[in-house]
Formats: structure tokens, sequence, C-alpha cells
């Protein structure tokens, strides 16, 4: 069996092997999904490694590049996202072999740490490769209508306007440990996604806020994936972010945000309860002083957008 990193030429292949290993679920897979995720994030390409035998691939692993930003100090970090292994080869010890090898090259090549969100299925053998859990994502949501509206009584914004947002610094509101935000990669990780359509309200002077709708067992969700103060030192006009927020959320059961560091503006908006369920956080460190890993889960002040499946 041959182990190496993935070539341009093997994406399709790669994608077969994605969908014979996992189907298609919730997130179907095609080579265009594949490039825009791996190959055209402004972090930089992802670190993708694959297994073969006789020429043919049977198990891929790659970490998606993400890039944290703690007191302007960048965290080059990779998040460990796509990765299968043939059903007729799993049991063989492939998968473990594959995220050893990748996150030596991604030590080598001076990244951080690797954080992802696994599920229970997959935790415990992360945790027997040197991942450390973090705990829970710190999730919030707020009760909305027994009984919503139609979605298609609101007036929403389809199309954002880039160039009147094109002057403003997104991390300036950020505090702790954030995503090193850029409108190359609001437009990127957003507005070109191809798997879910995400709408904003912003008054383009002091706010943007991100979201999506999500129905999951009959009930409509309304996500909040990101939000952004403009202006820094600038008050936001929180009665058009009410008004408008308003309007939306009489179309959903719920919504729901993670509570870090905007915390104290979503309870302006209203009453958020914090949940006790949800993901689990994990971090792999690499150049990186486990003793900070502590002082990292306290600070993180990851939005949902950052830690959500894509």
């Amino acid at each position: 069996m041959n182990f190496r990193e993935a070539q341009q030429e093997d994406i399709p292949q790669i994608v077969e092997l994605l969908k014979a290993s996992l189907g298609e679920g919730l997130i179907p897979k095609s080579e265009d999904l594949w490039r825009w995720k791996h190959e055209r994030n402004p972090f930089g390409k992802s670190l993708v490694i694959v297994a073969e035998v006789n020429e043919k691939l049977v198990g891929v692993r790659a970490f998606l590049r993400w890039r944290w930003l703690q007191n302007s100090k960048s965290l080059d970090a990779l998040r460990a996202v796509d990765t299968a292994v043939l059903p007729e080869m799993q049991g063989q010890g492939i998968f473990s072999r594959l995220t050893k090898q990748l996150a030596k090259k991604a030590a080598d090549d001076g990244f951080q740490f690797i954080f992802n969100t696994p599920n229970k299925k997959s935790l415990p053998g992360y945790l027997k490769l040197g991942w450390r859990k973090l705990g829970k994502v710190n999730l919030a949501i707020q009760f909305n209508h027994i009984f919503p509206k139609n979605s298609q009584s609101i007036d929403c914004q389809p199309i954002v306007d880039f160039e009147k947002l094109g002057f403003y610094d997104f991390n300036n509101s950020k505090c702790g440990i954030s995503t090193s935000y850029s409108l190359a990669y609001i437009k990127w990780r957003y507005f070109e996604n191809p798997l879910f359509k995400y709408e904003f309200a912003t008054d383009y002077a002091t706010y943007l806020l991100i979201y999506r709708f999500k129905i999951s067992k009959g009930l409509r969700e309304l996500r909040i994936v990101d939000f952004f103060v403009l202006k820094n030192g600038v008050e936001i006009e929180l009665n058009s972010l009410r008004d408008k927020l308003r309007k939306i959320q009489e179309t959903v059961h719920f919504t729901s945000c993670a509570l870090n560091g905007d915390v104290h503006l979503f309870q302006k908006l209203g009453k958020f309860w914090k949940i006790p369920f949800g993901p689990v956080l994990t971090v792999k460190a690499l150049n990186f002083d486990l003793s900070q890993v502590s002082e990292l889960s306290k600070e993180w002040n990851y939005s949902i957008g950052d830690l959500e499946l894509f």
C-alpha cells in the first residue's frame, strides 16, 4: 500500500471514494465542491494525503487550512475534515496511518494545531491519536414561534453589495482567539458556498449579520453563523437590527448562535438559553504548547460558521 500527497488528477477518484465510503448524506459530493472547499480557500490549499493499492485510491484524508488571530498574532491551524476509506478496506488501520502521516506533515510545515468536532463514533479514534477534548461547543438557542409564518413573507436581502463592505476591518470587534476575517473569506465561506444558501442583514454602516435556515425533524431553525461590528467604537443600530431580526424570526421555531464573544449583543436581542448538548470540540497540538490548551478553550471566540460542517 502506497501513501502519498494527493494530486490534481486524483480529484475524480477522491470524489468517488467519498461517495462509496460515506454516501451522499446531507452533503452531496462533487468535484466542484471539492475544488471550492480545498483549492479556493483564501487561507490556502488543503493538505491532502491518499492511500492507494495498484494505483487505485482506497483512502483519503484532508485537513482544511484555517487561520486564527490572537491579539493580532496569527495562529496557522488546520481543520480535520474529509476522510474516507473504501468499505472493503476498513478495519485495516488505514484511517490511523493516513491521519498520523498527514499530522506529521502538518507539524513539519509549521502548523500549530489541528481542530475538529468529531462525532461519537470517530471521537475515540482521535483521542487515541493524541487529540484532546476542549469541551462541548458553546451553543445557545432562543425560542421564537410554535406556528411560524411562511418564509416567503419576509423581505430578505439576496445580494450583498460587497463594494460597500470593502472598507471595513472585520476583525476590529472580535475579542480573544477568532478567525482571521477578510472580505475574501466572507465571500468564499458564505456567498460562494455551493452547499447552503446564506442570507444577511446589514445597515452597511454598523453591523453585518449572516445567517441561514435549517429544517430538522420538522422544526425550522434560524442559524446565526457570524456577526460583525463594522466600525470599532461605534454603537450598532440595535433598533434596526432588532426589527430585521424579528421579521426573520416570525418564520422560524427557534434561533441558534454560538455564545462566545458576541454574547452581550445577542442577549440584547432577546433571551438565549445555553444548551447542554452539542458537538465536542477537539484539538491536536503540533507546534503549540499543550499548557496553552486550557487557555485556548477559555479564549476561543468561534462562531457557528467556523465550526459547522460544510
